[in-house]
């Protein structure tokens, strides 16, 4: 089985306005192959948007509808507490961040200094990425 990605919100924006594409960065465009990866997390930050409406709200509910959405599993709490009490990192990008390592998963995002504490955790970002 070859590399899987998890998308963290800031690619989702990014894809949907137009902003990246999967020609971008070869990490997209194997991330986009097939259904998305995404943290519960991620549909709540994005959904949870208050200036999000019309056909931008359906286009990202339709995005998230179609991707393969990891919940709060037990074991990706655990790992998530594990992480805010060794690293300090912020509790939605702790359950970004377990949800990856718990489903092997290589995060793709702009942010990567959210993730940067945590050594066993493979982060690209798209941007930066060769194509």
């Amino acid at each position: 089985m070859g590399k899987t990605y998890l998308l963290d919100s800031n690619i989702i924006i990014y894809l949907l306005n137009g902003t990246l594409s999967a020609e971008d960065s070869p990490s997209v465009s194997k991330a986009m192959n097939s259904p998305a990866n995404l943290s519960v997390i991620t549909k709540i930050e994005i959904l949870g948007w208050p200036a999000l409406t019309g056909s931008r709200k359906e286009k990202m509910t339709t995005f998230i509808e179609d991707s393969n959405l990891h919940g709060l599993s037990e074991e990706v709490v655990e790992k998530s507490i594990e992480l805010r009490r060794k690293t300090k990192i912020k509790l939605p990008d702790a359950i970004i961040a377990a949800t990856a390592l718990v489903y092997g998963h290589i995060i793709l995002t702009r942010n990567t200094s959210d993730f940067a504490k945590i050594n066993s955790l493979q982060v690209i970002n798209p941007f930066e990425e060769q194509s």
